[in-house]
């Protein structure tokens, strides 16, 4: 203790003795503390991590759209959803990703501690977007995230990802508790039969879609006036020749 208050003395010349005993008395009651919590800190793994995390109320999603063809852009749907009925709805373009982005992926991070209020950040590399839902005193029940079952990159049409899902009201040994639980997988069709027992979600989709070309189209389609007799069969050939819609599409999802 004496060499300890010699050393703070030559550090601290004007500290008396009583403040220097005090320092060092909470100095090293304080020590292994700080040396647990490194401890602590660095043993902590991945799934401990994402526990504390969860415990915050986050949740963090990743999508991978590597295989995603150079042409087709991302469309994003927020939808709320009451039983069989859209009471919200929010659509985000997000276009295209670069050409030469060697990793195509969607993040999705949730901050929903709170069930009245389930705030989501949409990250993709053309913008960032934060879209919050209030939910209704009704639905303030325990809600749940469930990934749903995809089979590779669906193009063209409407295609679930993932929803927040309010559990539903079970009996078990004559107790009532609320059950977020599926049995099967929940695929793209969304025809599990627990999805019937959910009052409320929000679903987030996906669209991929191809840059619209059809107004560049019809403007050179209209720039060469001619009589209305030709008129009529060149704009008739033209359409069936060229119009855009009529391409086939392929089922990329098998």
């Amino acid at each position: 203790m004496n060499r300890f208050i010699f050393i703070y003395k030559l550090l601290i010349p004007n500290l008396d003795i009583m403040k220097i005993k005090l320092v060092i008395i909470f100095s090293l009651l304080i020590f292994p503390y700080i040396t647990k919590s490194q401890e602590r800190i660095e043993n902590i793994n991945t799934k401990e991590l994402n526990d504390a995390i969860e415990m915050l109320g986050v949740d963090i999603f990743k999508f991978s759209f590597d295989s995603i063809e150079n042409d087709y852009g991302l469309k994003l749907y927020l939808e709320e959803i009451t039983k069989d009925s859209v009471i919200t709805r929010v659509v985000k373009n997000f276009g295209q990703w670069k050409n030469g982005s060697k990793h195509k992926k969607l993040k999705i991070i949730s901050n929903t501690k709170k069930d009245s209020v389930a705030a989501i950040k949409l990250l993709h590399p053309n913008m960032e977007i934060m879209t919050k839902f209030d939910i209704k005193s009704i639905y303030r029940n325990a809600h749940y995230w469930k990934p749903i079952k995809q089979n590779g990159l669906n193009y063209d049409e409407k295609t679930p990802l993932i929803f927040y899902g309010m559990s539903w009201e079970d009996e078990y040994e004559g107790k009532k508790i609320r059950r977020f639980c599926w049995g099967d997988e929940i695929t793209r069709k969304m025809d599990n039969e627990n999805l019937d027992k959910i009052e409320h979600m929000i679903l987030i989709s996906y669209k991929l879609v191809k840059p619209s070309s059809k107004t560049c189209r019809q403007k050179d389609m209209n720039r060469t006036r001619l009589p209305a007799w030709q008129a009529g069969i060149n704009a008739d050939l033209f359409i069936k020749v060229n119009n855009p819609l009529k391409f086939s599409f392929t089922n990329h999802s098998k």
